[in-house]
């Protein structure tokens, strides 16, 4: 043997490398697993607030998918992004004076194809004086009817809107 012994050591070098090389894989894995939770926890925290504020807004929770993910969230934030950007997915603000709320805020159509309904509903409403003839009441007075003249007078009346 020569004057220094030097052992070469691989066994005990590799099984101890090997072991710090598992225990730092699970180590990142763990790691890589916690980050994931808190990622998915600031999402879902996330998603929450905007969502919340799009209703305190009176706009439709489910715009938050649509709310840009790098973006603030505040409320402030979320009513000008909602300002800017609502007509495009329905929502309209409106004003407090043509809504007429009466406990100071804006009141919110958030379908415009609604608002008309709505207001084709209330210009027709009351259209006959006795109010909207059935169809089982058409039938009865069309039924009373003798001739001809009676039955086109009485068309005549339904189109003009007097039933009696």
């Amino acid at each position: 043997m020569s004057e220094f012994d030097v052992t070469d050591g691989t066994d005990a070098d590799s099984t101890l490398v090997r072991d710090l090389r598992k225990q730092l894989k699970d180590a990142h894995k763990e790691r890589d697993d916690a980050l994931s939770k808190v990622a998915s926890f600031e999402s879902a925290a996330r998603g929450t607030t905007v969502k919340e504020a799009l209703a305190k807004a009176g706009a439709k929770p489910g715009l938050a998918r649509f709310y840009p993910s790098d973006a603030e969230v505040s409320e402030e934030a979320i009513n000008a992004w909602l300002d800017d950007n609502g007509e495009d997915f329905g929502f309209v603000r409106a004003s407090a004076e043509e809504g007429g709320a009466s406990n100071g805020a804006a009141s919110t159509t958030t379908n415009p194809g609604l608002a008309a309904a709505q207001q084709i509903q209330q210009a027709t409403a009351g259209a006959l004086p006795g109010g909207p003839i059935t169809r089982d009441q058409l039938l009865d007075l069309m039924g009373q009817t003798k001739n001809p003249a009676e039955y086109a007078a009485l068309m005549e009346r339904v189109v003009a809107g007097v039933t009696n």
